[in-house]
């Protein structure tokens, strides 16, 4: 800028350069904020939330046509309670009970479960834009095509969650019982119970792993069981839940913190979740690019990665080109005062004609405020460059 000078920057030669985890770090966040994650967040956590009710109605159905009603609720209610502190056997139980008032039977069963599953995959379906984003691309399948494919993920993402809860269960009171029906030794019911926890978490990490494979429509490269951002996301998902759970636990005696506290605890959790989710997902993303950097691939724009389905993509590409052609044409013959010929189509008219639509007699002044903004090009080493014309020169 000119009257003002710059303090000269200090100079270094890096031998065979590569981005360090600070850039990447860097760009993740960039790339959050871009996102707008905690609106993602909140549309993944709100079809997950929906979806509680008709899950709740769905088991009771099915444990009260087997008969183990009670067993079962009162286990559940143990378990959400060793999880979660705060919150009392007695209380998760009335709760679990006034859920699935619906009462046995085989009709709120299938209610339950489609609900579920439709409720669900809402969250699945914010969770693939989310990954679409973070990767550069959209989705390229027609719409019934990925609302099939959702549907699917999302029956496999309740197996998973099933398995998990059944390793959860095994624990405890309930292992030993178990231990002592199959004829298994003490000492093995409590190595079950040491290494439990860790193999849940892997079980997770697994799962987070091919979601963020699975979500984007690009092809990655090659597979890895077990990526950097989903060992970071469940390795911080289960130190918060322990001690949000510690603290709740701690402050539980105090009347602020009762059973709607404790649910809406549940539900920022769950918020925070989905948030710490997608990090890990842009983290994965930039440590891409930056390895992609250190082979010498320029992807410093956008990560290059082959996109897998792009019917739908080709097809709005078009679209999108033939309305900016038809929208140039207009403009140009407006401000020439000329008529236009051009091959005929519903989406032009002419003045005056029922469908068009005037101008109403205003200036460009009274329907236009500006130019949209649009940063200044930079050069390779950061200094702003004058743009070659402006939209008011």
């Amino acid at each position: 800028m000119a009257g003002s000078t710059a303090a000269p920057r200090r100079l270094r030669t890096y031998t065979r350069p590569r981005v360090s985890l600070l850039y990447v770090l860097r760009r993740t966040l960039h790339r959050l904020l871009e996102l707008q994650v905690w609106d993602v967040a909140a549309a993944m956590t709100f079809f997950g939330a929906l979806s509680l009710l008709p899950t709740v109605v769905a088991l009771l159905s099915v444990v009260s046509l087997l008969g183990v009603e009670e067993e079962t609720v009162d286990a559940a209610a143990h378990l959400a309670a060793e999880i979660w502190p705060s919150l009392t056997p007695d209380v998760v139980r009335e709760w679990i009970l006034t859920l699935g008032s619906a009462g046995p039977g085989t009709g709120a069963v299938v209610l339950g479960a489609v609900g579920t599953v439709v409720s669900a995959s809402g969250a699945v379906g914010a969770f693939h834009r989310a990954m679409h984003r973070i990767h550069d691309t959209r989705e390229g399948r027609p719409f019934l095509h990925f609302r099939l494919v959702v549907f699917v993920e999302t029956l496999a993402l309740m197996l998973g969650a099933v398995l998990i809860t059944i390793l959860v269960v095994v624990g405890g009171d309930l292992s030993l019982r178990l231990g002592q029906a199959v004829g298994l030794p003490e000492e093995t019911v409590q190595t079950w119970n040491v290494v439990k926890w860790p193999v849940i978490l892997v079980v997770i990490a697994l799962i987070v792993t091919l979601a963020y494979r699975l979500g984007p429509n690009v092809r990655q490269p090659r597979y890895r069981p077990l990526s950097l951002g989903a060992v970071a996301v469940v390795v911080l998902l289960f130190g918060a839940t322990v001690a949000l759970g510690w603290i709740t636990d701690r402050f539980g005696q105090f009347a602020v913190v009762g059973r709607i506290n404790s649910a809406i605890g549940v539900l920022a959790l769950a918020w925070v979740a989905c948030i710490v989710l997608l990090a890990g997902a842009a983290f994965d993303a930039e440590v891409l690019r930056a390895r992609q950097l250190a082979v010498g691939i320029d992807a410093s724009v956008e990560i290059q990665l082959a996109t897998r389905h792009t019917a739908v993509l080709e097809d709005s590409e078009r679209y999108e080109a033939r309305n900016r052609r038809l929208a140039r044409l207009v403009a140009d013959a407006v401000r020439a005062g000329e008529d236009l010929t051009i091959e005929a189509t519903p989406l032009l008219s002419e003045e005056g004609r029922l469908l068009a639509i005037e101008s109403g007699r205003r200036n460009p002044e009274d329907v236009s405020s500006g130019s949209p903004f649009h940063a200044d090009p930079v050069s390779d080493d950061g200094a702003r460059l004058e743009p070659t014309s402006r939209p008011d020169d």
